[in-house]
């Protein structure tokens, strides 16, 4: 790739980790960083245009987070997010595109512990649902221009950087850090998710845009781990105070399959939940201090 890599959703959790990659680890590459803008609008869209030049490569993070409400309202503003975006490319295609999806696209109320790329897509969420319709709109748009696409369904990201400290990795060692330390947990938290590292989700973003991988690729570690295990890894590091709540839900697991990944990065060594979690603390703690 000689081309600059316009990233669309910078100032966010994942688009920002993945300019300070690029920026960090491959400082010959143009990292533009466009003004923040509306991009339900239709003309706040359409003044990216002169952002994109035929050898661009553009990342696409922007999007409205699950975590501000799973909600008809949220799916729609995403919709729009994706439809300007589309009109976008097709009148200004890049060479490339790598699209954040999300593993939402697969639901959320099935358990699997072997989730494929090949897994039929069955969103239970209005995110998901709008990860999957955004995913096959990119696929129709770029089909009549001569840009590539590849898309990455991520599980739950979670490091310092995400403002929405929701449950799991991220919320928790936020509390912790802040010297309540008191944690909600659903039933005993032995419900299997994936969790990935910030950084290593960055990392893997980098290396797919660099790459002449086109297509659905699960950005994942290929390791489940427990919301009690996370809470095992701050034990040694602030006091916990964890208060326990039924389950509103029947227990779900749900695990990963990244030989496809594997096969493309076989370099990519993905960061421990024990390292990534004291990380993690340690950098709420000294933001704290």
């Amino acid at each position: 790739m000689s081309g600059p890599v316009l990233i669309l959703g910078h100032s966010g959790f994942i688009g920002g980790a993945i300019a300070e990659h690029l920026q960090r680890h491959h400082p010959g590459i143009s990292v533009l960083k466009p003004p923040r803008l509306d991009l339900t609008g239709r003309k706040a869209a359409a003044e990216l245009a002169p952002w994109i030049a035929p050898d661009s490569t553009v990342i696409l993070c922007a999007a409205v987070k699950k975590q501000y409400g799973d909600t008809l309202d949220t799916y729609s503003a995403n919709q729009r997010i994706s439809e300007n975006l589309c009109r976008l490319i097709a009148a200004h295609p890049p060479a490339r595109i790598v699209y954040f999806s999300s593993a939402a696209v697969y639901g959320e109320e099935n358990s699997n512990l072997a989730i494929s790329e090949d897994t039929p897509v069955n969103p239970s969420t209005w995110y998901g649902l709008g990860k999957q319709v955004s995913e096959k709109m990119l696929e129709k748009t770029v089909r009549n221009t001569s840009a590539s696409l590849a898309i990455l369904r991520p599980p739950l990201i979670y490091g310092s950087g995400d403002t929405s400290r929701g449950y799991g990795p991220t919320g928790f060692a936020w509390s912790a850090a802040q010297d309540r330390g008191n944690i909600t947990l659903w039933g005993e938290g032995e419900e299997l998710r994936e969790f990935v590292y910030i950084e290593d989700a960055a990392r893997v973003a980098v290396e797919i845009a660099l790459s002449n991988f086109t297509g659905v690729l699960n950005l994942a570690s290929g390791t489940s781990h427990s919301y009690r295990e996370a809470l095992d890894a701050l034990a040694g590091l602030a006091p916990l105070s964890i208060n326990s709540r039924p389950r509103s839900k029947s227990k779900i697991d749900q695990g990963y399959d990244n030989t496809r990944m594997r096969r493309l990065l076989p370099h990519i060594a993905f960061t421990t939940l024990d390292q990534a979690i004291a990380r993690t603390f340690a950098e709420f703690f000294r933001a704290a201090a």
